[in-house]
């Protein structure tokens, strides 16, 4: 696998001078030697130089075979993508550019790559800041106003009857809140692991 990947640096890195005009306008050839070389030190250690350190946050070091599979092409091979960028005449502006960005994305993708568990956590933890917060705020404001409701039936002298309805009511609501909470919990877990299992097939793929 390594020598895959530094095979398809070569051959990026041996063609670059190649590149027409117009596809230099979307990919630096100073950029493009510099992530070369940042791939070439990761994929002899495993690990990224101290001069190009790991990026900060939910990314973390990529596994070869996720880089493999990057620098080939998950769409379009990169052989066809470095012939496009190297015709003397532009075929379609278009279609160049797209493989100029895909050369460029697939080389800077190497500080992209989010573990599926950390993808997982990270979807879990939004959840919880996105809507169970939001629920658990939208509960106590719901008691609160309960309560006051309470209060001024009492202070109103509502019959024990018309006092029993208003808390049935919340009852009811209450219960539906949770009936919801627990089908988006339901969701957001099979999406989880729907994109897991999509993520880990994808991988055994690029190997």
């Amino acid at each position: 696998m390594k020598e895959s990947i530094r095979a398809n640096l070569k051959m990026i890195e041996d063609n670059l001078d190649t590149f027409n005009a117009h596809a230099l306008k979307f990919i630096d050839k100073k950029e493009v030697k510099k992530y070369i070389s940042i791939w070439r030190w990761y994929v002899s250690h495993d690990y990224f130089n101290e001069k190009h350190p790991k990026p900060e946050g939910l990314c973390s070091n990529p596994p070869l075979g996720w880089l493999d599979a990057q620098l080939k092409g998950m769409t379009v091979p990169l052989s066809r993508d470095i012939g496009r960028c190297m015709e003397p005449v532009v075929s379609s502006s278009l279609m160049m550019e797209h493989s100029a960005h895909r050369i460029r994305n697939a080389l800077t993708g190497i500080y992209r790559y989010i573990s599926p568990e950390d993808m997982t956590k990270h979807q879990e933890d939004t959840y919880k800041i996105k809507v169970l917060d939001k629920l658990d705020a939208k509960k106590r404001a719901e008691y609160e106003q309960a309560r006051r409701d309470k209060l001024t039936a009492e202070k109103n002298k509502k019959t024990p009857e018309q006092i029993q309805k208003i808390a049935d009511a919340y009852l009811k609501e209450k219960n539906k809140q949770r009936k919801e909470l627990a089908t988006r919990r339901e969701h957001d877990r099979a999406e989880s692991l729907k994109r897991y299992d999509e993520e880990t097939r994808r991988l055994k793929r690029g190997n």
